[in-house]
């Protein structure tokens, strides 16, 4: 009889362990969404700084939103990887066409657009990968060639 309890008690301290392990587990599991909630706010918010240019005098902005797919590599998939490398290159390429935008910020954007499309260029896997990256590089050259050549 004293057996029987012994074993019921160990059963039930490995339950009550599960279910603490399985709070920990969810425990962890907010905390890692409430920080990419936080990083996607952040990234928003650094995104129209660059977008409109707002602190044109502060590169920084420009290379720590350039930087941000980099810090949260281990974190995401590829997909969310190739999703914000091309959100950053249209948002890059809008500000190279956005004359409300000081020109110096302007050709900082255009300067670096290639970093977003060279990570495209690495997490390319399939044909239609390819056909966004050609397509992207069509987009540019051709906006490229009609603002420069609006400017001399």
């Amino acid at each position: 009889m004293l057996e029987y309890r012994q074993k019921a008690t160990f059963q039930q301290a490995v339950i009550d362990n599960t279910h603490h392990l399985g709070d920990i587990d969810y425990q962890f599991q907010m905390k890692t969404n409430i920080t990419m909630i936080q990083d996607d706010i952040y990234l928003k918010h650094l995104e129209q700084f660059v977008r409109f240019g707002t602190k044109p005098d502060d590169p920084d902005l420009l290379f720590d939103y350039l930087q941000h797919p980099e810090v949260m590599k281990s974190e995401i998939c590829i997909d969310c990887q190739r999703a914000l490398y091309q959100r950053q290159f249209q948002t890059l390429l809008e500000v190279f066409c956005d004359h409300c935008v000081p020109e110096h910020w302007r050709h900082l954007c255009l300067d670096s657009i290639n970093r977003p499309l060279l990570a495209l260029h690495r997490l390319a896997l399939s044909n239609e990968d390819w056909a966004q990256i050609y397509q992207f590089k069509k987009e540019l050259m051709t906006l490229n060639n009609y603002f420069n050549h609006n400017n001399e």
